[in-house]
């Protein structure tokens, strides 16, 4: 459209001279931090992943001493390739015994496959009670990227919810993996086995805000002042 080769052309003619004057860089990942394009400027440079303000959620995961099925939630928007929804429909045929919820889009329902279409947040909150693991983006390699920081997952984690993504999340790059987070590669999932430990040994856990303080809002931008601050010194 018009209007996105006008973005894209300011972009490109501004990108250069805004960068050059900036006293330093933070991405969002550090996979966009320490991109070469961002390191020609030899700046002092940072990452700082997206938050969430925690008081904001409480948790609505509860554990179950049985559950008859398992299900796990999904939600997108249409016309994303990069959230890999197609890749969710080929789990759900090789994982007959679980059910999957998508929110967000419509298609044809399955067996265990089951499309919720776009809802309202207490709509889609008593979907979610329902389920016991998450999904996050599993198409990102389809934007050419190995990282990001979706505030969607913090969110599944700010429920309660073990989470199963596409790729490597910026809060965890520096950090120990914890065992309710399970990384998949999304281009080529054959090691369902895996898939089905993972659910096995997390379907019943909730997590505490406790175990997830380091995608505190408040704490994150406490990190992002002192990189104001230390700019400011230097």
């Amino acid at each position: 459209t018009l209007k996105s080769l006008l973005r894209y052309l300011g972009y490109k003619l501004l990108r250069d001279n805004v960068l050059k004057r900036v006293a330093g860089i933070i991405g969002v990942t550090k996979e966009i931090a320490y991109h070469p394009s961002n390191l020609k400027y030899n700046k002092p440079t940072t990452y700082i992943p997206n938050g969430i303000n925690l008081n904001e959620f409480k948790t609505l995961k509860e554990k179950k001493n049985q559950a008859s099925r398992v299900g796990l939630f999904f939600m997108g928007s249409p016309g994303a390739l990069w959230h890999g929804v197609d890749i969710i429909e080929a789990m759900a045929k090789k994982l007959p015994e679980y059910d999957f919820h998508i929110v967000g889009m419509d298609g044809e329902n399955s067996l265990n496959l089951f499309w919720h279409g776009y809802l309202q947040k207490n709509d889609y909150v008593n979907i979610l009670k329902k389920c016991h693991v998450c999904i996050g983006t599993l198409g990102l390699y389809r934007k050419e990227m190995i990282e990001a920081c979706p505030l969607k997952v913090r969110e599944y984690l700010a429920y309660g919810y073990p989470v199963i993504l596409g790729y490597q999340d910026s809060a965890f790059v520096d950090k120990v993996e914890p065992s309710w987070l399970h990384i998949i590669d999304a281009q080529k999932i054959v090691d369902y086995v895996n898939i089905k430990m993972f659910i096995s040994n997390n379907y019943q856990k909730v997590i505490s805000h406790d175990e997830i303080n380091f995608i505190s809002s408040e704490l994150l931008e406490v990190e992002r002042v002192e990189f104001f601050n230390s700019l400011k010194e230097s």
